[in-house]
């Protein structure tokens, strides 16, 4: 058992931990881990600049009105979504 408090069992804790980083070095699951990491931020940052520039390309209002649409099952959230895109790249042109 740990107890921090009265210094016990603290360094052998820190050496399975340590032990346990090495273990995933050496099997390469820390670089994997590390690399999924990564892709998960750029995906996620690039995500978020891509719908905002979306939101923008298309405008608040027309935004509304496809949401509107899809939440009436007048257009299907696959259209509403290209339509979406259609207008980011319209307005990179």
């Amino acid at each position: 058992a740990v107890v921090a408090a009265r210094d016990e069992g603290v360094e052998a804790l820190l050496d399975a931990v340590e032990g346990h980083r090495a273990y995933l070095a050496a099997s390469g699951r820390l670089g994997a881990q590390a690399q999924a990491r990564a892709e998960r931020q750029v995906l996620g940052l690039a995500r978020e600049r891509l719908l905002g520039a979306a939101r923008a390309a298309l405008g608040e209002a027309a935004l509304a009105g496809l949401v509107a649409a899809v939440a009436a099952h007048e257009l299907d959230p696959h259209t509403a979504a290209d339509r979406l895109v259609a207008a980011l790249l319209q307005d990179r042109e």
